[in-house]
Order: structure tokens, then sequence, then C-alpha cells
């Protein structure tokens, strides 16, 4: 059996040794994180990644050295050779606040932490079986401004998730304070009527997602009219298609929600144009 190995600030350790000093990230949860999908052996959308998780440490006030980003990008690789990850993967980059203090901290300076594990297939994969779906009961999302970056506080999705698993759902809907869709657990969202495709925007509270972004120039490519406009439970009853999408899984296809059934036919056609294409 092969080692796995993590990197931690520049330097790589077999992921099973508890080396770490994750101090303010997991005290305050005083940073970000990044999944990255891994293709071919390479790291895709790296310049998106970045881009999202800088809006984000500079709203957190936390400094990435130009060093660190090129050292991260080093290591990203490196990571990648070292776990054997010859086809598809994953890797998960955080970003904290380094050195102890309480409220107040005692430096702005960044560490950072990458993990990375092979996956099956390195074409993203249609889901063969529609995904059972509901609404969420447990949470409702107050949107801030840190509501479109992924903060390594996530308390109300993995509560969602929990949920989902306790009403035999595969996910569940999250909506805001005004009963507006945001997204799934760990998932935007995207609904289909005709040759139309809606997702929730960003000032609903949704993720930024890369993914998301990524579907939106596909759908463009295929000539889908796009609406990013504010969407309700009705909304989902009246669509011909619904898919979840995120960077690692790609496309979900809906299957159900409540006595609702619906197909992929605009999912297979994003799926093939998101693996053809070089954006992706």
């Amino acid at each position: 059996m092969s080692v796995n190995y993590i990197c931690y600030n520049n330097k790589f350790y077999e992921e099973t040794k508890p080396i770490l000093n994750l101090n303010r990230a997991m005290s305050f949860g005083d940073g970000l994180f990044e999944t990255i999908r891994v293709r071919n052996s390479k790291a895709v959308n790296l310049d998106l990644h970045f881009k999202r998780l800088q809006g984000g440490l500079n709203l957190l006030k936390i400094d990435l050295s130009a060093k660190q980003w090129q050292e991260i990008n080093t290591c990203l690789d490196q990571l990648i050779i070292k776990n054997e990850i010859e086809g598809g993967g994953k890797v998960k980059l955080i970003v904290f606040r380094e050195g102890g203090g309480t409220y107040f901290p005692e430096t702005n300076r960044a560490s950072f932490y990458l993990k990375a594990e092979a996956l099956e297939d390195s074409n993203y994969v249609l889901n063969k079986k529609g995904l059972k779906i509901g609404i969420a009961n447990s949470i409702k999302i107050s949107p801030t401004f840190l509501s479109s970056y992924k903060t390594l506080n996530k308390i109300e999705h993995v509560l969602v998730s929990i949920e989902a698993q306790e009403k035999g759902f595969d996910d569940l809907i999250i909506l805001n304070t005004r009963n507006h869709i945001v997204e799934a657990s760990s998932s935007n969202i995207f609904l289909v009527k005709g040759r139309e495709l809606f997702t929730p925007p960003i000032k609903d509270g949704c993720l930024t997602g890369i993914m998301r972004h990524q579907i939106l120039q596909a759908a463009s490519a295929l000539r889908l009219q796009i609406q990013e406009s504010s969407l309700t439970d009705k909304d989902i009853i009246e669509a011909d298609e619904i898919f979840l999408t995120n960077s690692i899984k790609g496309i979900q296809w809906v299957g159900s929600y409540s006595n609702k059934r619906y197909f992929n036919k605009i999912s297979q056609l994003l799926v093939y144009q998101l693996n053809s294409s070089t954006l992706s």
C-alpha cells in the first residue's frame, strides 16, 4: 500500500502523522479553503480558485506573500506526483492565519496546508441515478459579505448534510431568510426551463462556485439563455430539469423533488461540453 503525503508550509509529511499546528484554523476557523479538481494529473481552474481565495484573504486581512503563492503552486504539483495521482483526483488547500493569540491575532501572516487524493475518473461523470432532494428545515442562510467564499466555518452546511441523511435525501436545498433558494449542502444549483438556465444570484447568499462559473460559460457556448435571478420552491416544481454543481463532481442531475420527476438532457450536454472544453 503506497503512502499518501500532505504538504504543510512547503514541507511534506506522511498523511497519518499528526505534525500540524493548525491553532487558529481549529480554534477560530480563521481561514479559507479551496477544493481543486485534478484531471489528467493536472490541477485545473487554478486561476479561478486563486482569484476567489485572494478575494477572501483580503477580506479576512490575511497576508499571503508572493513567495507563498509560488510555494503553493510548486507544492501542489509535487504533491500530485508524490501521491501518484495519474488521472483524476482532488486537492484541498487550506490557508489560515498563523500563530496564536485570541480574537487579537499575533500576526496576519498566512500558513497553508495541502492534501491530495486520487479519484476513479479523470473526466466528469454524470450520475446514473438522479438525486432525491428536498428543502432544508434546520438552517436558513443570512447572506453576508463572506457568503460567497469558502471560510473554514461551514457548520450550517454540515448540519444540512446531516439533516439530508436523517430524512433519506441525497441532498437538501438551503433557503435564505427571504425564502429564496441559495444552494445545496456542497453545490450550486441550476434549474432548466426549456432552453433557459436559471441559477440564484450571488447576492442571495450562494458561493461564487468555480464550477458555477464553468457552467455559465458552457451554457453560453451551447446557446442556452442564462438567468441569474432569485428563485423559490415554486420554480423547482415548474422546472423541466435540475442539477447541482461543484468543482469535484462537476454536475449531478436531480431525479426527484416532492412528487415531481426530472430528466437530464441538458445535464448530459453540459457534461460533454465540460469534458471536451479547455476551460476545465
